[in-house]
């Protein structure tokens, strides 16, 4: 049995602006911008001149969540447009601007937040085809959102995931994962560290066991980004 646990962020716009100065109204034409993640070790993030996007020199991580304001420019507007949000994206980014009326930089620090926990149970090699359930301990009304998939390889056997979702008020519970067939079961549980704890260790969540009857545990991997 594999299990994770993950803090993902929802891939909702995030726009990144900051307010201009210079007079863009009759240089719009022949205006240059370039805006860089500094904290990642100068990434280039977006890049626009001769009337046009630029991204020859664009990071992959950047390729396809960014934009600009295009019929705002003349007014002098240059923010960046970041969607898809992820962790990763957090840090300090510089805003470049040339014009024949002059040079600016502008820089701008980006936080990220995490919105909710997942936490994903799965196994492989099984037969015959099982069943994964979701629990907490002490049993609650929480309503548990979970996605289930089951797959059957070229040998009949079976592979099993199943993804949790919980917000950050869900967490005071201990949260077991149990897959099952009808000749043995696995379970897998995870509970939230308490303050204390955690400030000693890398996360705030710990994985507290797995056991699976008749046969041993094939592997377990605790995640968290």
């Amino acid at each position: 049995m594999r299990s994770y646990l993950d803090e993902e962020l929802p891939a909702a716009p995030l726009t990144v602006s900051f307010p201009e100065t210079l007079d863009y109204s009759s240089v719009a034409p022949r205006v240059v911008i370039h805006w860089t993640h500094l904290t990642k070790g100068d990434l280039r993030a977006y890049s626009y001149y001769d009337k046009q996007d630029q991204l020859t020199y664009q990071e992959q991580i950047f390729r396809d969540r960014t934009s600009l304001f295009k019929d705002q420019i003349s007014t002098g507007n240059t923010s960046l447009k970041l969607t898809g949000v992820k962790v990763q994206d957090e840090g300090r980014y510089e805003c470049f601007i040339n014009t024949s009326h002059g040079t600016k930089a502008s820089f701008i620090n980006l936080q990220v937040y995490a919105s909710h926990i997942l936490i994903t149970c799965s196994s492989e090699g099984i037969y015959p085809q099982p069943e994964l359930t979701w629990s907490t301990t002490p049993p609650s009304n929480i309503n548990l959102l979970n996605s289930t998939t089951v797959q059957q390889n070229e040998q009949q056997l079976y592979s099993i995931s199943s993804s949790l979702i919980l917000s950050h008020s869900d967490t005071d519970l201990l949260y077991s994962c149990t897959i099952s067939t009808p000749t043995n079961r696995r379970r897998a549980a995870w509970r939230k560290l308490s303050d204390e704890d955690s400030s000693r260790r890398l996360g705030k969540w710990t994985y507290l066991q797995s056991r699976r009857e008749s046969t041993s545990v094939n592997s377990v991997m605790l995640r968290r980004c």
